[in-house]
């Protein structure tokens, strides 16, 4: 008797159609995600908002710059007004940014032309080192003016 062995196509994480349409086992992300960009209004209660978004940085992030959009990233973009699910293949969003020491950097949220959900981050190599952890900041003062701020801890 000879074992049957799982294939790719039995995982049910790996329905893309299921991913874009927010459908399948992708159905209540999708919703986590949409009620974390309706309730804004939660901070506003308080006057400001702290929003964060947490990225482990490996090797290949740090020396090609660029990284995958996480779930923590993709909340935070909504919240700025920027929908990566909006975005065309090759659009590209630059925000300016500021380190926790005062170095001046910029953050790009972009789409490849495949598709996927990138960011960049300007000055990330000189910064950081692999394994740390990169924390994106948006704070927004009592006018909604947003600053980010990097922290590599």
């Amino acid at each position: 008797m000879s074992k049957m062995l799982c294939g790719i196509s039995d995982d049910p994480y790996n329905d893309y159609s299921d991913y874009i349409e927010g459908t399948g086992v992708y159905k209540q992300r999708r919703e986590e995600l949409e009620y974390c960009i309706q309730s804004e209004d939660i901070f506003e209660e308080a006057g400001a908002k702290l929003l964060e978004a947490d990225i482990l940085l490996t090797h290949t992030m740090l020396h090609k710059s660029i990284m995958d959009a996480n779930q923590s990233v993709i909340i935070l973009t909504g919240v700025i007004g920027i929908d990566y699910k909006e975005m065309q293949a090759g659009d590209k969003h630059s925000l300016p940014a500021i380190f926790y020491d005062g170095t001046p950097s910029q953050i790009n949220f972009y789409k490849t032309k495949r598709g996927d959900k990138r960011l960049s981050v300007k000055n990330l190599k000189s910064q950081a080192s692999v394994g740390q952890r990169l924390i994106i900041n948006l704070d927004c003062d009592i006018d909604m003016k947003d600053i980010i701020t990097l922290e590599v801890i």
